[in-house]
């Protein structure tokens, strides 16, 4: 493989050696938790979910988003202090089975039908 895909591959051999004291990888969590951080702040303010007196819940999904790994310990300590109201919470199951979930969602709401479906998030 080759490029973002390859990278990609190399997170859980970083994040693990970042647990282990390396300071190489622990910088490239930390720099990986500052580039999010960001996106998630840019999402945000384009939500005006910055300007938001009460708490929302940030879903947190992905590898290396897992609970308690490397980088989302990382991003949820800069996101305590960059958006406060943001509540990081990990879904049960994963973002494709959540997104079709969304969808059905989504689509019985719009036919009229207001039954609520089960729910991972």
């Amino acid at each position: 493989r080759e490029g973002w895909a390859h990278v990609a591959e190399l997170a859980p051999l970083v994040m693990q050696a970042a647990a282990g004291g390396d300071q190489v990888a622990a910088g490239i969590c930390d720099a990986a938790a500052a580039e999010l951080c960001e996106s998630v702040c840019a999402v945000a303010s384009k939500l005006r979910l910055g300007q938001v007196e009460h708490a929302f819940p940030l879903v947190m999904a992905g590898g290396v988003l897992s609970q308690g790994s490397e980088i989302a310990t990382r991003l949820v300590a800069r996101l305590t202090e960059a958006l406060p109201a943001a509540q990081p919470t990990w879904a049960d199951c994963s973002p494709a089975v959540g997104a079709a979930m969304l969808a059905r969602r989504m689509a019985e709401q719009s036919q009229g039908d207001h039954a609520e479906g089960e729910g991972c998030l």
